[in-house]
């Protein structure tokens, strides 16, 4: 697996993930993750490699996510 997907929900925060990751100096990618019932889900697309390092930066960037895989 080279790649992981965050999901974040709203394509709004999903943007602001995005710039924050890459502030941080990880490549990320918005996605469009799933469409449900409650509306779309957004998220981002990471290297794999920096999945726990995203996660702490979104934390400190308060955004929050709903799974990683």
């Amino acid at each position: 697996m080279n790649e992981s997907i965050i999901e974040i929900g709203s394509m709004t925060y999903a943007i602001k993930a995005k710039k924050c990751l890459q502030r941080a100096g990880i490549p990320a990618e918005t996605v469009k993750t799933a469409n449900s019932p409650l509306g779309c889900v957004y998220g981002v697309r990471i290297p794999y490699r920096a999945t726990f390092d995203a996660r702490a930066v979104l934390i400190r960037c308060g955004i929050e996510y709903h799974s990683a895989n």
